[in-house]
Parts: structure tokens; C-alpha cells; sequence
């Protein structure tokens, strides 16, 4: 019996056809994803995908393509994985996410549009996955999973793991329904200030988030880190520079996910039956 498949003509047949398509170590882009168009609509970012090697999953680099010309550049070269890249609304900046520091934490990236120099933000305690500039360009939104959190489906739908320091990786852990690891939260990056702060209570898991205009935050919430445990969720709404829940709208058991916020900060949407859940500014501006 054959132990090795990597021996076998099926498999150095694979092999061959794969080389050839996505040309390992060559810095071809052979996938793109998380576009996002500047704000004078000339040119656009997007996470684009580099296989260095066969084996394992390949990484993303920040990558931008010119909508007049069609000219690629590769803005970022990691270490590791870039993603979700984000134009500031004013055009000079491009946020993302990198686990360049510690693989498979997410944390907040800038980088300069015109000098393509990249720089980290303040850490958080968590891995982000997700960020949302606000309106006028002086803050960013981040949605921060506790390291013990379950992952998307996207990724698998398992848990993430605890960092824990000084000890052997053998070492069982113990897992209990009020783990404060498992809990989302949004944070609060401050660009003029460099700052960096937990805006969520530490008693609501925070499922995604997004800008109403500069001072009001929308978000889908619960009491429970996990979904249908607990509380059913609810849209609340936050005025960021107090952490004040401005009002708390129930959605049910059936809620599917964010869709997100107009621009104009007059309403927000949440996938569930088609049900839109008004925010006006008359009331909360």
C-alpha cells in the first residue's frame, strides 16, 4: 500500500496543473476580494491573494488597481494576512487589518494614500474583524472578538483560542457560558489623538456595528455571546462620546445579519423578513 500520495501520477499531475495556474512565489494576483472604491471614484483597494506556496492557505496583500488605466500595485507585503482595506471618506488614508504581529489576531492598520506607508494603531485586547471610518474622517469603528470567540462560519464556525502566556500548549482549558473572552465588543480608534478605547458595555455582546452620522453608533446586540442563548437580540443605538444606549429596539429570534446605514444617516437596515428599523435625525441627531 501506497503511504505517500505526493509520489503518486495522480497526484504530480495536480501538482503540475496548480503551478502553473497560480504560479507559487511569483507575486501574481490570482483572487481578489473587500473592494472598495476611493471616494473621487479613480482608483479602488482590495485584498488580493498571493499563493507563495502549495501547501497551507495562501495570504492576502493590500492591493490597488487604477479604474482609469487598469494599472495593479501591491500596496503591503506583510508579513502574513492584509485585509479589508477601507478609504477614509476624505481619500487620504486607507485603514485595513493585519495579523502580521501575532497570527490569526486581527489588529488595525494605517496606511498613507500618497506615501503608501503603513503604520499599526493601537492594539486592542481581541482580534478585529471589522472596521467603518465614520463620516467626517476622525474615527474608526472596529468590531473586536474576544480571543476565545467563535469564528464566523466563514471561517470554520469554531472557536477561536485564548491567548494564554507562559503556559504549555498542553494545558486543558475550562470552558464556562460567562467567559468575558467570548464576548464581542465595539472599540473606538481616534485618529487625532492616536487613541484607542472600548466603547460597548462589558455586559452586551455587540454583533456588528456601523456609523449613524458622526455621534449616534447602530448596532445589533445581545445580552449573550451566543446566538439563541439568552436574550433575543436588539438594535441599539449609541452616542459614541458617552456610551449612552439611546434606544433599545427588539429584532426577534430570526435575525440573519448588519446590512448596514445610509450615508445620509436617516435610516438602517437589518436583514430579517426585509424589516427596516428607522433611526431618524430629528430625533437622535
Amino acid at each position: 500500500m501506497q503511504k505517500d500520495v505526493r509520489i503518486s501520477p495522480a497526484y504530480i499531475e495536480a501538482e503540475r496543473i496548480c503551478k502553473h495556474l497560480f504560479s507559487p512565489g511569483s507575486g501574481q494576483i490570482i483572487d481578489a476580494a473587500d473592494l472598495h472604491v476611493a471616494p473621487n471614484g479613480k482608483s479602488a483597494v482590495f485584498s488580493g491573494m498571493m499563493v507563495e506556496k502549495l501547501e497551507g492557505s495562501p495570504p492576502t496583500r493590500l492591493c490597488q488597481v487604477d479604474l482609469i488605466s487598469g494599472e495593479l500595485k501591491v500596496l503591503t507585503f506583510g508579513p502574513r494576512t492584509d485585509r479589508l482595506p477601507k478609504y477614509a471618506p476624505h481619500g487620504r488614508h486607507i485603514a485595513f487589518l493585519s495579523d502580521r504581529d501575532v497570527p490569526g489576531t486581527f489588529q488595525l492598520y494605517l496606511l498613507d494614500s500618497a506615501k503608501s506607508a503603513a503604520s499599526a494603531a493601537p492594539a486592542v485586547d481581541g482580534s478585529v474583524e471589522y472596521l467603518d471610518w465614520s463620516p467626517d474622517s476622525s474615527s474608526i469603528l472596529l468590531g473586536v472578538a474576544g480571543h476565545g470567540a467563535d469564528r464566523p462560519s466563514t471561517q470554520g464556525a469554531i472557536q477561536s483560542q485564548t491567548e494564554r502566556s507562559g503556559e504549555p500548549a498542553w494545558l486543558p482549558t475550562v470552558a464556562t457560558e460567562d467567559e468575558s473572552s467570548r464576548w464581542r465588543r465595539i472599540w473606538l480608534y481616534d485618529l487625532r489623538t492616536n487613541s484607542m478605547r472600548q466603547l460597548s458595555r462589558s455586559d452586551i455582546n455587540v454583533w456588528e456595528a456601523g456609523w449613524c452620522g458622526n455621534r449616534l453608533i447602530a448596532a445589533v446586540a445581545s445580552r449573550a455571546h451566543q446566538k439563541g442563548f439568552g436574550t433575543a437580540p436588539a438594535c441599539i443605538f449609541l452616542r459614541w462620546k458617552r456610551g449612552i444606549v439611546a434606544r433599545f429596539t427588539r429584532l426577534g429570534t430570526n435575525w440573519v445579519f448588519w446590512r448596514g446605514v445610509a450615508p445620509e444617516a436617516t435610516w438602517l437596515s437589518s436583514r430579517r423578513s426585509a424589516v427596516i428599523v428607522a433611526c431618524w435625525r430629528e430625533t437622535y441627531g
